[in-house]
């Protein structure tokens, strides 16, 4: 338990910006981070994307870094840092090619979970949960008739109760979130 474990739960209007830039600063090894992204960047990427980024990530990306930082291996870039680099809208990119359903068109790559799989958020205006895409945890046989939140365990109920368990040390293994391997 650290100070800023229970931060949602104190009930307080949370500068996640300044929250995530003290932690990152406090911490031993503090990451020498990808610069900041401009408004004009995070718009690009928005086109490109085909959405507005929720507004917690867009604070991060602006005023943190373009990733490197947070749950797991950290944040996705943005944008790519190299010309070939992988980053969210490379990603999405990508995956529109091969998503003949639209499956995936609700769902943003927030975060490098482990050398197999993703973190991705919902992107539903009410719903913006968590949750592991990582075939070594796929309930079942993979159906592309269902939801993926059916399919993959959801970790976290919302951005910031992800980033609460990040900030708060929780580590960010399967075990820890009761996730059972199906390898």
């Amino acid at each position: 338990m650290n100070r800023y474990t229970n931060l949602n739960d104190k009930h307080l209007d949370v500068d996640w910006v300044e929250v995530t830039r003290r932690y990152i600063n406090e911490q031993a090894s503090s990451p020498d981070l990808p610069p900041a992204l401009t408004e004009a960047e995070v718009k690009e990427a928005e086109e490109r994307l085909g959405y507005p980024l929720p507004k917690l990530m867009r604070q991060l990306y602006m005023n943190v870094g373009n990733g490197g930082f947070g749950p797991g291996l950290g944040f996705l870039p943005l944008l790519p840092i190299e010309e070939e680099g992988e980053s969210v809208t490379s990603i999405v990119e990508a995956d529109r090619e091969t998503d003949q359903d639209g499956i995936l068109q609700f769902y943003m790559p927030l975060f490098k979970w482990d050398e197999n799989g993703y973190g991705y958020m919902h992107l539903e205006e009410n719903d913006n949960h968590v949750m592991i895409a990582d075939n070594d945890y796929l309930q079942d046989e993979f159906d592309r008739n269902k939801l993926l939140a059916d399919q993959y365990p959801i970790i976290a109920s919302t951005l910031e109760g992800l980033m609460q368990d990040w900030l708060a040390g929780k580590p960010m293994t399967a075990e820890s979130y009761g996730m059972n391997s199906q390898m």
